[in-house]
């Protein structure tokens, strides 16, 4: 339990520390590292979990399901984006593992883009831990891509790069549908 709290504290730690007169700017040297950390640390935090979250039970059978599928069949599957890392897990190593982590970079990308083009990042961050990245990026594993690539895509929205929100928007539903295997 205390590790959760940590992945909590952290982040309000730097908000604070990064809200007074003296903070670095956004774009510094240092924010990037602090920035590059973070998604590191999220990805794999997400990714390397083991019967952690809602999903857990209800995705093993995905990828085992994957197992000696051709890349074309594995995109005619529901949520193809989705069946498609299960393809991955299943036939190149990694199983649910391996699975987990990509959608975990996934929703970290998106989460820290999206962060990142807000007045006070690192409190948006932090403000994210307990319920996006915990129980949404942790627990439902498809809607954490999802949400992770909406977030990128209103980062572009944000900057004026239309067709790429659109292009983000189309990814982030290749791996959010309501249909079973």
């Amino acid at each position: 339990m205390a590790f959760y709290w940590f992945m909590f504290l952290i982040p309000a730690f730097a908000a604070l520390q990064f809200s007074r007169p003296h903070y670095a700017p956004r774009r510094s040297l240092t924010q990037g590292v602090l920035w590059s950390v973070a998604l590191v640390a999220l990805t794999f935090t997400i990714g390397l979990r083991h019967e952690v979250g809602g999903d857990w039970g209800n995705y093993l059978p995905y990828v085992e399901a994957a197992e000696g599928l051709t890349f074309q069949e594995a995109l005619k599957k529901p949520d193809p984006g989705y069946s498609v890392l299960n393809w991955l897990g299943a036939n190149f190593g990694g199983g649910i593992y391996l699975v987990n982590t990509i959608c975990g970079l996934l929703l970290s990308f998106g989460l820290i883009v999206f962060c990142r083009q807000l007045p006070r990042p690192w409190l948006a961050f932090a403000v994210a831990m307990p319920y996006l990245v915990l129980v949404v990026g942790m627990g439902y594993s498809r809607q954490g891509v999802a949400l992770g690539l909406a977030m990128w895509g209103l980062a572009l929205l944000l900057q004026g790069k239309l067709w790429r929100f659109i292009a983000a928007i189309t990814l982030a539903g290749l791996f959010h549908g309501n249909r079973p295997l």
